[in-house]
């Protein structure tokens, strides 16, 4: 009788009501705050998009002062200004197709290769050698192909078959360099589909570029860009600082380094939920042993430090994985979750082998998958650059009437400030 008298007082006593009211309103705060912080969270349960979500605001900024500097570049430029690669020691290969869905004036190249060059001064473009690769099977389907200036900045341009325009000779700058698809391709229908089988052979050709340039210029790294992507204007010195850091790596035990990668796919897996669910009740009753045994607190106070606890955690867990694991600032190792193959830096030892490999399992899957399992099976670490220097702005596909459930997209990126 007297325990249950001291079980009804401490319920009902002042002190148990005003931590009640204290946990309540902290919760509440936590939640309002939750959504608030992460409403442009897209692995948050609190994920709200809505017009500003995607906000392109410097990604932008970027493209157009890409698009600026090559229109001045076509009035600048020497047309027959040519890098033979003597002095790079970095290889650049930019992989453009046509996108059926836009007209000339919307295609991503000028916006990917302007963003590249604008950022950087004399001097550290004639470190680069830059190869834009035609992944078109008749190049001149390019609605860019013959724009005066990818003549004006581009050091070799790789394509499928060579133009039946008079105006390329073997005597031509920049040099064309004929890559057609490889006789060793597989022949069999792919198992996901034509396009992306072809899309695949496309990279495998960018990557092939990217080797025979670097292996010119004697520079063992290369980068291999997609053609809808904006780069950050200080790319090029961030870049040159991560792979100094690089170094610190052990010789050949790295495979690529990310430079974009989209934060939706950082979200909980189905197999994280089971331990998620173990680990907040073990926190919960770990609490509720020190509150009874070692500090002696009452039932009721137990109990509401308990569901406070519990409740703390779980809105923890639903504002996103990447509060809990966040990417760190800088370089770091991302062996899963990275996506996709929109700007990746390559050594120049390993760009072969992997080439050879699309080209041998084009079709199976998509490439950026096939080429992550390749280097997990080699036990090569993936690196990524925090925040990403580069950002996809592609909306639209090399494929005709395709459009993306929800946009690949750096909020990252975004939160860069412009120079």
């Amino acid at each position: 009788m007297r325990s249950l008298t001291v079980a009804s007082s401490s319920w009902s006593s002042p002190s148990w009501r005003l931590l009640l009211l204290v946990c309540a309103c902290v919760t509440a705060l936590s939640f309002l705050f939750a959504s608030s912080h992460d409403r442009h969270n897209p692995v948050s349960h609190f994920f709200r998009p809505d017009a500003t979500t995607y906000a392109a605001g410097y990604s932008d900024e970027r493209a157009r002062a890409g698009r600026q500097y090559l229109l001045e570049a076509s009035q600048k430029l020497d047309p027959d200004r040519h890098n033979d690669g003597a002095r790079a020691d970095l290889a650049v290969v930019v992989l453009t197709v046509a996108r059926p869905a836009l007209q000339q004036q919307q295609q991503y190249l000028d916006a990917s290769l302007g963003s590249l060059l604008e950022a950087i001064d004399a001097d550290a473009r004639r470190h680069l050698f830059i190869n834009v690769v035609f992944g078109d099977a008749d190049p001149e389907t390019h609605p860019l192909f013959h724009a005066d200036w990818l003549r004006r900045t581009a050091d070799e341009l790789t394509v499928r078959r060579l133009p039946s325009s008079e105006e390329w000779s073997p005597s031509s700058l920049p040099p064309l360099h004929v890559s057609p698809m490889p006789a060793d391709a597989p022949t069999t229908p792919p198992k996901t589909s034509a396009w992306h089988q072809k899309a695949t052979l496309d990279y495998a050709m960018a990557l092939l570029a990217c080797g025979r340039a670097a292996a010119a210029a004697r520079a063992s790294h290369c980068l291999v860009l997609e053609d809808d992507t904006v780069l950050a204007s200080s790319w090029h010195a961030e870049l040159r600082a991560y792979l100094a850091q690089a170094h610190q790596w052990p010789a050949g035990s790295w495979g690529h380094m990310r430079l974009f990668y989209a934060e939706k796919y950082f979200g909980w897996e189905d197999t994280e939920v089971g331990p998620l669910v173990a680990s907040i009740a073990s926190l919960t009753a770990a609490v509720a042993l020190v509150l009874r045994v070692v500090l002696r607190a009452r039932l009721a106070t137990t109990a509401v430090v308990c569901v406070f606890v519990a409740a703390q955690l779980v809105l923890l867990v639903l504002a996103g994985r990447n509060h809990v694991f966040p990417v760190a600032r800088g370089l770091s190792t991302m062996n899963t979750r990275g996506c996709c193959t929109q700007a990746i830096v390559y050594p120049t030892a390993l760009v072969d082998e992997l080439a050879r490999h699309l080209v041998a399992h084009a079709g199976e899957r998509p490439y950026d998958i096939s080429l992550d399992a390749h280097l997990a099976a080699r036990g090569l670490a993936k690196l990524a650059t925090h925040p990403p220097l580069v950002q996809h702005i592609g909306a639209a596909s090399s494929r005709a009437h395709y459009a993306r459930a929800s946009p690949l997209w750096s909020f990252a990126f975004e939160r860069r400030r412009p120079r």
